[in-house]
This record gives C-alpha cells, sequence and structure tokens, in this order.
C-alpha cells in the first residue's frame, strides 16, 4: 500500500512535466527552433539540399525524363522525378530556416501542369488568350494548359531557381512600391503541406493543393530569426514578411515595425502611414532595409533587430515582439563566383490573386542557385504534450485500479 501511495504521489509530480508545452518568449530567437540552430547547420542542410541526383541547375538535359517540344510536333513533356525532388527539397529549405514543417508530399508528374508551363510560352498569363495559340498545336493539348489547375508561374528561372525567384518579391527599392506576396506565401505557408510542379521551356508553374500542416509557433518571419543565408534574397526587390498565427497574435491598423540596422546603429519605421507596412490580420509586409553592399545583395556581416508593436494577443492584450536576423555567408568562394556568373537577368513573376484576376510582375533581380534539404521534422510541442497528458493519464488510470482492486480484496476478506 505505501509503495503505491509513493508512485502516486510521484506520477502526480511528474504529470504537469508531461502536459507543459513550450512557452514562446517574445524574443523569437529563444524559441528552441531557432535557440540552437548554428552556422554549420544550416551549411549543411544547404549542402544536402544541393543534392538532386541526376538534375543540375542550368543543364536542361538533366531536367526531363521526356523532353517538351515548342516547335512541331508539339509535346508537353515530363520531369524526372530528380527535378521533381529538387524543387521540393528547395521548398524545404525555406521552409527549415523559417521554422516551419516541411511538405508531406514530393512533387511528381501532371499532365496539366506541364501542359500548362508548356502554352505559357506564347502568353505568359494566369488565362491565356486562345488567339496566342500556334497555328499548328493540337487544340487539345493548348485547352488542356489553359485550363491547368494553378496558382504561381515563373519565367526565365531554372526548375529549382524559381523557388528562390517566387520568395523574391514584395517591395521595390526603385519604385518604393509594394508588389505581390502571393508566390512567397505559396511556398512558405506555415500550414501548406502539398506543393505540385511542372516545367517546359523557360516557364515554371506551380500548384498549392494541400494545407495540412499545423501552424505551432506564434509566428513565421521571412527573413528567420538567428543566422540566414545572404544568397537567399535580393535587398532590392524582396520585402520582408510576417506570417502571424492567430492562436498567439492578430494585427491592426495600429501595428508599427521597427526595424534597427545593428552594423550602423541606424533605425527606421514600417507603418501603414508611411507607405512602408501593409497590414492584414494574419500577415505583416514590410519596407526592407537597403542593402549595404554587393550589388543589391545583404553582406554576410549585416545584421537586423525587428521589433513588432501593438500586435493584439488572443485575449485581447497588446504585445511586442522582436527578433534578430543575422546575415552570413552560406557559399564557399567558387560557388560565389559561379552565382555570379547568372546575375543580371531578366526574370517575371505572375500571381493569381484571390479575386481571379492576375497580375504580372517584372524585376530585375539576380538569378540565385536554389538550394534546399531533406527536412527534419520536429515533434509539435502541442501534439507531445497530448501524448504526455494521455500517458500521464493512463498512469493515474492504472494506479487507481490498483487501488480499487486492493479495496475489493479487503472488503472479500
Amino acid at each position: 500500500m505505501k509503495k503505491l501511495k509513493t508512485m502516486a504521489i510521484l506520477i502526480a509530480l511528474c504529470l504537469p512535466i508531461c502536459v507543459h508545452a513550450e512557452e514562446f518568449s517574445t524574443n523569437a530567437n529563444e524559441w528552441s527552433v531557432f535557440k540552437t540552430r548554428t552556422k554549420e547547420e544550416i551549411k549543411s542542410r544547404y549542402e544536402t539540399a544541393l543534392d538532386a541526383g541526376s538534375y543540375k541547375d542550368g543543364s536542361t538535359s538533366t531536367y526531363y525524363k521526356v523532353a517538351p517540344s515548342l516547335k512541331e510536333t508539339y509535346i508537353a513533356g515530363e520531369l524526372t522525378s530528380d527535378t521533381h525532388t529538387a524543387m521540393t527539397k528547395m521548398s524545404n529549405y525555406y521552409r527549415y530556416l523559417i521554422g516551419a514543417d516541411p511538405l508531406k508530399v514530393t512533387s511528381v508528374h501532371s499532365e496539366e501542369l506541364q501542359a500548362g508551363a508548356l502554352i505559357r510560352n506564347w502568353d505568359f498569363n494566369h488565362t491565356v488568350d486562345d488567339s496566342k495559340k500556334p497555328s499548328d498545336m493540337d487544340q487539345e493539348l493548348w485547352d488542356l494548359g489553359a485550363n491547368a489547375n494553378h496558382n504561381i508561374l515563373a519565367y526565365n528561372y531554372t526548375p529549382r531557381g524559381a523557388i528562390t525567384g517566387w520568395l523574391n518579391e514584395g517591395y521595390s527599392l526603385t519604385s518604393q512600391k509594394f508588389d505581390t506576396i502571393g508566390h512567397r506565401q505559396a511556398i512558405l505557408s506555415s500550414t501548406r503541406s502539398n506543393l505540385q510542379f511542372g516545367y517546359a521551356g523557360n516557364i515554371a508553374i506551380g500548384l498549392m493543393k494541400e494545407s495540412k500542416n499545423e501552424s505551432k509557433n506564434p509566428f513565421y518571419a521571412f527573413p528567420a530569426p538567428g543566422y540566414m543565408p545572404n544568397n537567399i534574397l535580393s535587398a532590392k526587390s524582396a520585402s520582408w514578411t510576417i506570417e502571424l498565427n492567430d492562436d498567439y497574435y492578430t494585427a491592426n491598423n495600429d501595428v508599427v515595425v521597427v526595424i534597427t540596422d545593428l552594423k550602423n546603429d541606424k533605425t527606421y519605421e514600417c507603418t501603414k502611414e508611411n507607405g512602408k507596412l501593409q497590414v492584414s490580420e494574419t500577415m505583416l509586409n514590410f519596407a526592407q532595409p537597403s542593402a549595404s553592399a554587393n550589388a543589391g545583395m545583404y553582406s554576410g556581416d549585416d545584421a537586423y533587430k525587428v521589433e513588432v508593436k501593438n500586435l493584439q494577443t488572443k485575449t485581447r492584450a497588446i504585445s511586442n515582439v522582436e527578433y534578430t536576423v543575422n546575415f552570413f555567408d552560406v557559399l564557399a568562394k567558387e560557388e560565389k563566383e559561379e552565382e555570379t556568373t547568372n546575375q543580371n537577368q531578366n526574370q517575371t513573376t505572375t500571381e493569381e490573386v484571390n479575386t481571379g484576376s492576375s497580375q504580372n510582375t517584372t524585376n530585375n533581380v539576380t538569378e540565385l542557385k536554389a538550394t534546399t534539404e531533406n527536412t527534419v521534422t520536429e515533434e509539435n510541442p502541442q501534439t507531445g504534450d497530448k501524448i504526455g497528458l494521455m500517458v500521464g493519464l493512463l498512469l493515474v488510470s492504472v494506479v487507481a485500479s490498483l487501488f480499487s482492486i486492493k479495496g475489493l480484496a479487503k472488503s472479500k476478506m
């Protein structure tokens, strides 16, 4: 009896540990997903991401299982499984950087998406003009591509490079104007779980097929808290964004984003009033700091502190959050030289907005080598808590049953 009581006390003491959830600091750098992350880990995942089997960036002969044909007889073609893997792995690399779970499904061949990519070599729009169809192209092939369900398009990238291109949007430092961030969210949305891709000629196409991942962190920032590779985004065209998890925070018109350049000790504000901030309940899109050097890219020693003021918590309290982005050089010298040869290409992307209309955006940005990884999924703290709770309750039930059995035994005596 004494041993059973002791066991019950120990279980009671351990139970709070089993059900304890991660308490997120208002400083995102202290979150477990970022706190212990090192440059070496990021570089290792970068190198793993580059391993895409037979696929090689810039070598078109490695892209296709069946090469497309852009002249009579027209063929949509078929990507190799390694090309699909390269595009999915690159997407997952960027998702890893912001702390989101990886896609659950690897892209596979789709006749519709391949046809959709093919025909948009003649009309680069979501809704194509039938008058642009080559006269000698089969109508059935054109219609298959024209009606292909899709969300994002990119022009003049490699298959893997298109993923990087879709991230490099949001705000032009040249025109001082915002544009779409829809492509970026297609790749980085915390709940996204299945993206499918096609590629033919110079056109990449993507379909957001499923969103079954869980949004487990209070927010997802791009660029991310902590160490961030400086070869990912163009400082000239890529805004900074924060996707809010509405289980923790929502935004309103009073939100202010303060960015401090820690290297130069300069601070500036992004607000709706000064035209540097776009706000929705779960998304903040704000003007990026200008690059300090290196032809529009952030330098390896650039560091910025981001403070978001006047967020609203689920209990309607007002809260401030912050994080620091520390850029670093993830590329070796020879890789930097190789990337330099891909710079200053004119690239175009387009996104279909929720209203069904189309928007075309053209930016002179650097085409960067795309990279990603075999992501290891971290255990969801909330899932871990539920399991712990179930185990704890099960143990308590077992102990209670033992007490009941002993009590019955005594009563029979």
